[in-house]
């Protein structure tokens, strides 16, 4: 059985740079003919009136371009990443970089309608397709059927929570070594903090970067848990943390859902981000940059000095909130479709 720390992804494969040189879109291109047949024998028996395709995987967009092609129907094309530029991609020749751009924008002029799922996928689009043609915002959202149940926090202890994956991607070092900083300094009692972190660690040793900073014993790891188990171990817990790359293009779509938690949010991600702007507009919380250990801990500090007078509130606007339940975004999508 493997600890939630050693998953075989862990390390990088060679698979993936052979795939690289061979599928220039993505590796699941060789799917493309097989769900081009597929589609074109549903659409003789069921004769569907659109096609939806929603990445990734961003071959998707292709088969669903040569399908609107082959019928006539029309094509919404759906985005929850930017096909390129999420990460430093590094491709294997020029040429592979030319044929995704190409490829990209290609799909951006020929859909009827190009869906962003948040508003760096937007961003990045618009700034890549070198068209006219507006990118509509779609988002993720929460399910309200997920927050059913009790709420109740831990009032004896300032439990610090976190959903997901950490990786080179959701570094959590600049968190993990401010906290260790403050407990050394005796600004937080050690016997009056934990955290919680439902989700892995893929791509680096969290064990030995909570050892670094003498942390072991403050950290529950809970490894991987049914999504609705995982947020109601976070209707505990007293603050949110949310950290991303130092990219502004990373939106993680667990923010809706911390939102709706109507729990303080810490977040530490680049300021100048999509995902920054987007929690100081919502009021959901405090952002600081990753390089800014000083900011880290005085808002910590605050934070801690807030549960401990019984004072952490957060002021977000729930109505507005609401606005982001799949529901309300299912219906904006449907009349989409009908349109």
């Amino acid at each position: 059985k493997l600890s939630p720390n050693q998953y075989p992804w862990k390390k990088p494969v060679a698979s993936s740079k052979f795939t690289s040189w061979f599928f220039p879109l993505d590796n699941k291109a060789g799917w493309i003919p097989f769900a081009l047949s597929k589609g074109l024998r549903l659409h003789k028996k069921e004769k569907l009136d659109l096609i939806f395709t929603s990445s990734p995987p961003p071959s998707l967009h292709v088969t669903g371009y040569l399908l609107s092609l082959f019928t006539g129907l029309p094509w919404i094309a759906d985005f929850r990443d930017p096909w390129i530029g999420y990460k430093l991609e590094k491709f294997p020749t020029p040429f592979h970089s030319f044929i995704k751009n190409k490829t990209q924008r290609m799909i951006i002029k020929k859909a009827k309608r190009v869906i962003a799922a948040n508003p760096s996928v937007k961003e990045e689009l618009e700034r890549q397709s070198f068209n006219a043609k507006e990118i509509l915002l779609v988002e993720q959202g929460y399910d309200e059927e997920d927050f059913r149940g009790d709420q109740t926090d831990n009032e004896e202890i300032f439990t610090i929570g976190y959903l997901g994956t950490f990786s080179p991607d959701c570094d959590p070092t600049p968190f993990f070594s401010a906290l260790g900083e403050m407990i050394d300094q005796g600004m937080i009692h050690r016997e009056r903090v934990r955290f919680v972190h439902a989700g892995i660690s893929a791509g680096m040793d969290l064990d030995r970067m909570l050892e670094k900073y003498k942390l072991k014993d403050l950290v529950q790891q809970k490894g991987y848990l049914p999504h609705r188990e995982s947020l109601d171990l976070m209707k505990k817990v007293s603050l949110l943390l949310l950290v991303t790359a130092n990219h502004p293009s990373i939106f993680p779509a667990k923010v809706f859902e911390y939102l709706r938690l109507n729990k303080p949010i810490l977040g530490i991600m680049p300021e100048e981000s999509q995902i920054s702007k987007f929690i100081i507009r919502m009021k959901g919380g405090k952002v600081l940059s990753l390089e800014d250990k000083d900011g880290i801990k005085k808002s910590l500090l605050s934070y801690f000095e807030d549960f401990n007078r019984k004072e952490l509130t957060l002021n977000s606007d729930q109505d507005e909130v609401k606005h982001f339940e799949r529901k309300s975004i299912t219906a904006r999508l449907s009349s989409l479709f009908d349109e």
